[in-house]
């Protein structure tokens, strides 16, 4: 039953990831260039990038 749930929690937080590259990819201001993004995007970007890699690692 713990396993299952780890499992659960790590493919949640990879589908999280997912979803943050996804959404900042595509939802983006007409004309709005990646330089014009401000930072908290670019943090947002960097953290789900991030968390898609390491999370299947530690699973």
């Amino acid at each position: 039953m713990i396993t299952f749930g780890v499992f659960v929690l790590g493919f949640s937080s990879i589908l999280t990831g997912m979803n943050f590259i996804v959404t900042i990819h595509k939802m983006r201001a007409p004309g709005m260039t990646w330089h014009r993004l401000p930072l908290f995007i670019w943090a947002s970007y960097a953290t789900a990038i991030l968390q898609l890699l390491a999370t299947p690692v530690v699973g």
